[in-house]
């Protein structure tokens, strides 16, 4: 039957059952639900009935109305939701378990019998119903309940007044966490560091010797246990998840606290938790998380005042971890657009250099076969010469014979440079044809051999050795990547480094030991790649413009400018890292790479 709760889990509870008539709430005498409270109008609000349904209706009174702290004139009203009127709070439900009837409200002391008390494996979830401990329990029911729309911190801070002096450091603690709750609540967007901050918070403020975290999976929206602690350090028991408890606060979206009695415990079988408390992490519709937690000490269980405290923390964490999923998901849109931007990008830039390609080539082609004719022609047009000058007129056909010589090397230059901007037009599509950048989660490490080993397969022939130095952060996990974009960063700045030793060497000789240093670092948020080469390094008034496309450091015909400007796309567009360059010149020059984790 759909019931309104009025201070569910008090000593003047009291549960108000809804007909199939319109019902009026308010203060006065004619009031289908009267509540005595100096806050209310005569008449607050109007329920309405409707296919099975039921509808709150704003009479436009000085009060307004609100259900889940959301103003409203007309809402249906779902199980769990709390319709505020003046300053105080109905609990709707269609369980007849919460109402006083039963005997079941905070002021009914006598323990009921628990369902099922069975431990849950690791990797179950805590979804499916279990056999209870015997045919003959009774279902389990709460001793307190309490709303979760409205944070009760002021009758939390209230219920810690009235502890006993002999809990001071209790209450200093307690005090202390409701004013300090939303700073201790990390801004952060790592969900499992706030699901653990929460579970500390819980131990440290509140007498409980086991919490835990359940959250909903994204897809199947089976509870897991995620996060797990003890007040012990080698807790006796593993946590056993009681399943009637998981599902009562879920079906009636409520905060709840249960007693199992002594008569319910395994004989000889330990001390099961003996106050458990369930709170669904709910800041809107969607459940996040459910917290649960264990008192397993007969001596002191956990009271009301504790439920109302938990009720606080989980409202705090729900709305932290809400905006730490957000952030997330923010994020990886922004990766998204900020990846199909680059791609657009690069898909025009090798339209743009297609095209360029096509249309140089053509006349380069020209170029190369006449030039490569000319030279033919001059060495026939020589040789003929040669053959029908008498050798006593040698002399006279000296000076033509030498401007042959000089036609047919400056043909043979041409022809040089024809290939050398063809390569240039051929580089310059290579960097253009990017791979799709499909993100994986991957080993950082391995993307970063690979590069290294395509970069030194690459420089074979040269009779060029490097002595490679190798430090691998092994703390560093899987990261999310676009593998074969990140793969050719490294080769980029890796061929780079092997380009600028090489030169060197070529001026020192063998007194010069070529030396490649490829270091990473787990630096928490995000992790670092150094590349250092003790090469020429890099002029000062290079290093800001290293880039920009087309800008290169290197000798003529060794390079276009375009590895790092690409490279550097790839990171900071397209993985929100960054890229700098740090260098002495004559001495080393060391690229640094960061990238999210």
């Amino acid at each position: 039957m759909p019931t309104l709760i009025y201070n569910p889990g008090e000593p003047d509870e009291e549960a108000f059952l809804l007909g199939d008539t319109i019902a009026t709430i308010g203060r006065a005498d004619d009031q289908t639900i009267r509540i005595p409270h100096a806050s209310l109008s005569p008449t607050e609000a109007r329920l309405e009935p409707s296919d099975g349904k039921y509808f709150v209706v704003d009479v436009e009174t000085r009060n307004a109305t609100f259900v889940n702290g959301i103003q409203v004139q007309r809402r249906e009203l779902h199980r769990g939701d709390t319709l505020t009127v003046g300053t105080i709070d109905l609990l709707f439900t269609d369980d007849v378990t919460l109402a006083p009837s039963d005997a079941i409200g905070g002021h009914d002391d006598t323990p009921p019998t628990p369902g099922d008390t069975a431990p849950l494996p690791p990797g179950d979830t805590a979804t499916a119903p279990r056999r209870p401990a015997s045919s003959a329990a009774i279902p389990l029911r709460p001793q307190t309940i309490r709303p979760l729309v409205r944070t009760p911190l002021h009758r939390a801070a209230h219920a810690s007044e009235h502890v006993g002096e002999d809990t001071v450091a209790g209450r200093t603690a307690r005090r202390r966490a409701l004013t300090e709750l939303p700073r201790w609540l990390p801004v952060t967007d790592d969900v499992d560091t706030l699901l653990r901050k929460t579970l500390a918070i819980a131990l440290q403020t509140v007498s409980v010797d086991t919490a835990a975290l359940l959250v909903a999976d994204d897809r199947t929206g089976a509870l897991t246990p995620r996060a797990v602690a003890s007040r012990c350090t080698e807790p006796d028991e593993p946590l056993h998840i009681h399943q009637p408890i998981v599902d009562f606060v879920l079906h009636n979206r409520v905060a709840a606290r249960f007693v199992v009695p002594p008569c319910a415990l395994p004989a000889g079988g330990g001390s099961f938790a003996r106050t458990v408390v369930g709170v669904p992490l709910q800041p809107r519709d969607d459940l996040l998380a459910l917290l649960y937690v264990e008192q397993r000490s007969a001596c002191a269980p956990l009271a009301a005042e504790d439920l109302d405290f938990l009720v606080c923390l989980a409202s705090h964490a729900a709305v932290a971890i809400e905006n730490a999923t957000l952030y997330q998901r923010l994020e990886r849109d922004v990766t998204e657009r900020m990846q199909r931007g680059l791609d657009a990008k690069l898909a025009t830039f090798t339209t743009l250099i297609a095209g360029i390609a096509h249309e140089i080539r053509n006349p380069l082609s020209f170029i190369n076969n006449f030039a490569a004719l000319s030279a033919d022609l001059i060495t026939e047009l020589s040789n003929s010469l040669r053959e029908r000058v008498p050798a006593c007129d040698g002399e006279a056909l000296l000076p033509v014979l030498e401007t042959f010589d000089q036609v047919r090397n400056n043909s043979e230059r041409i022809t040089h440079h024809c290939r050398r901007a063809d390569a240039i037009v051929q580089s310059m599509l290579q960097h253009a044809r990017r791979p799709v950048g499909t993100r994986e989660i991957t080993d950082l490490h391995r993307v970063v051999r690979e590069g290294l080993r395509l970069a030194l397969d690459g420089a074979q022939g040269d009779d060029f050795e490097v002595n490679l130095i190798e430090d691998y952060d092994r703390t560093i996990g899987p990261l999310e990547m676009a593998t074969l974009e990140m793969e050719r960063v490294f080769l980029n700045v890796v061929d780079n480094a092997l380009c600028a030793m090489r030169n060197k060497k070529r001026e020192r000789g063998n007194g010069y030991t070529p030396e490649l240093r490829i270091c990473t670092t787990h630096c928490g948020d995000h992790v670092e790649v150094r590349i250092r080469d003790n090469g020429t390094g890099i002029p000062d008034e290079a290093t800001a413009h290293l880039f920009e496309p087309f800008f290169t450091t290197k000798p003529p015909g060794q390079g276009i400018g375009l590895g790092l400007s690409l490279s550097h796309d790839i990171v900071v567009r397209g993985h929100r890292g960054t890229m700098r360059m740090e260098t002495e010149l004559g001495q080393w020059a060391e690229l640094v790479i960061t990238l999210p984790r």
